[in-house]
This record gives C-alpha cells, structure tokens and sequence, in this order.
C-alpha cells in the first residue's frame, strides 16, 4: 500500500492539488497514535464551504480499519468529500470476520475504489450508499530498459505468504541452472532468514524501490509464487520494465497478467519448476513474453490513463470544488 501512496504522491495531476499526511508506518509502529493525531490536525485544517476538499483515505485490513475510518469519519463530519482505497490481499477475509468494523468505516464514503472484484462485491454489500469502483493499480512505464541478464528476481517481504518457500524448492530443483543463471531474492525478512548456502543466490535484504527497480531493469525473469495478493505491484512494475512473468493465480494477478507471462497455483512446486525450466531454456519464449508484458501495461497500467480516472472518482464526490 505505502509503494502505491508514494507514486500517487509523485504523480503530475492537472484538476487536483494533492498533499499527504501519513498515519502510519505500518505493523510495529509504536508512533501510530501520534501520526494519526497529527493526521486529524491535516484534515481538521482544511478549508470547508465553498471551497471543499476530498480527502482519500488509503485502507488495507485490520486496525486501518479503525484508525483511518476514523479519519474518514472525521472528514465526512467536516463536510468534505471522501474517497476510500482499499488494499491488501486479506480485506476479504477481515471482512467476512469483521462485517460491522468494515461497514462503520465504509459508511463515510462517497466512493470507494478497489482492486479485486471479490472487493467490490463485498463494499457494494456493506456500504450501499457508495459508489463502488474497481481501478487498477498504476506504474510510471520506462522509455527504455537496459539490456537484460541472466538473472531471475522476487521481490517482496520474504516469508511464507510469498511463496519464498516455495520458490526455494523450485530452485534447488533447477541445479543445472546453478553457476549460469542467478536468483535475486529481495525484501524484508517475514519468516524466512537469508540462506548463503542456496546455490548461485543473493538476498540483498529490504532495498529501496530505486534500487528494486534496477534489479527489474537488469533481470530477465520476475517471479512471485505468492499465496495472497489484490494487485501487486511487484508484478506491474516487473511487467513494465519488460520481465517475462511467473506469478500464481490469486486476486487480480491473472487479469493483470493474462497471455503475457506465465500463471501457476499456489505451492505449486513442479509447476513453478517447470516454468522456471521453460523460460530460462528458450530466449525467444522469455523474449515473446517480455515484449508481451510491457506492451499490456502501457495499454492497461499506464499512470497517463489511470491518473485522470483518479481525479475522476476523487473530483465525483464534490458538488463543485477543485481541491484535494
């Protein structure tokens, strides 16, 4: 959630003024309260009237719910227009566990916009007075990639939901790809310590999202075996720096996806041996899925399409007005 935050954040908007405020930083952060507090002192400063504001407020799953519900509450109390995103793959679940939670904090919206459609259903039921609407997760799309190696990435935190485990059993399985190809396995730790004996791997730990992106630029394979997603954009933005694409079939992967790289189930170890064997054997396989890929998001993923839907949703709950 906090990577699409900040591209949101850095993008060029032209009928919106857009600031943020951050009231978290995620699990463990023990300054949680005093962000929200301070978050609350944004919206409670801003100007009502005749010169209303939109405040889009950015939700995943448990304690969100609570704490920037509140703040969409806040907001709507104020009489500005609210815009609620939803992320994370486990809303659905929290939602069947927690129908009322999600329902009081839905209840401010004037929109809310989603991910999956599993996620529309479920907001159309608890807030009916919303407009519900699925928008993708957008990238910024290179002019140019470098040329590619002999590399294979995963990025994210690396753990079970992941699927590190299971493309760790894959590679370990590909040993006559060891010592000619290199597997990348980047992001923070979530159960699964870095292993310096698995054979021809880096584990850079948490990088940075310039640094990630490098790694994307130079790699000919991206991969996530995850057991949960909405949209992730880890799979965007491989896409867009023309990877070719392993991933499972869970959320919106397949639609995002579709013919341009390669699905397997989750756990799947032979499956995902197999398309790791696939690809690194045939350039021309890698290549057609590569081009494939980059050209699916530039046509569905683009940020130059999706920010005027954006101000379109955001700008819907406004009678009249011209600030977020």
């Amino acid at each position: 959630m906090a990577q699409v935050v900040n591209a949101y954040l850095s993008w060029t908007y032209t009928r919106v003024r857009l600031d943020g405020t951050r009231s978290t930083k995620g699990k463990g952060d023990r300054l949680a309260l005093f962000r929200s507090t301070r978050s609350a002192g944004s919206i409670a400063a801003l100007r009502a009237g005749s010169q209303r504001s939109v405040v889009a407020v950015h939700m995943s799953q448990g304690g969100s719910f609570l704490r920037e519900g509140g703040l969409a509450r806040l907001a709507h109390l104020l009489g500005h227009g609210v815009a609620i995103h939803l992320h994370g793959s486990g809303f659905a679940d929290f939602a069947h566990r927690h129908p009322s939670v999600v329902r009081r904090a839905l209840a401010p919206a004037d929109v809310v916009l989603v991910l999956t459609q599993e996620s529309e259903r479920i907001c159309r039921e608890l807030a009916p007075g919303a407009s519900v609407v699925r928008v993708p997760n957008a990238v910024t799309v290179p002019a140019d990639v470098p040329a590619k190696k002999r590399t294979i990435v995963f990025g994210g935190a690396v753990g079970h939901r992941k699927g590190v485990d299971v493309l760790l059993e894959a590679w370990n399985a590909l040993s006559e790809l060891h010592g000619t190809w290199t597997l990348v396995i980047a992001g923070p730790p979530d159960g699964i310590a870095a292993d310096s004996s698995v054979p021809s791997t880096r584990w850079p730990g948490t990088v940075p999202h310039e640094e990630m992106m490098m790694l994307l630029n130079e790699a000919s394979i991206a991969v996530l075996p995850s057991r949960g997603e909405a949209m992730p954009m880890f799979v965007l933005e491989a896409m867009a720096r023309r990877c070719a694409v392993i991933a499972t079939d869970v959320g919106q992967v397949r639609e995002v996806v579709g013919e341009a790289g390669m699905i397997t189930d989750p756990g799947d170890v032979p499956g995902l041996t197999d398309a790791l064997r696939e690809l690194t054997r045939s350039d021309e396989r890698r290549a057609q899925l590569a081009d494939a890929a980059r050209e699916r998001i530039q046509r569905r993923h683009d940020r130059e399409i999706l920010v005027p839907v954006l101000e379109d949703h955001w700008l819907s709950t406004l009678k009249k007005g011209s600030e977020v």
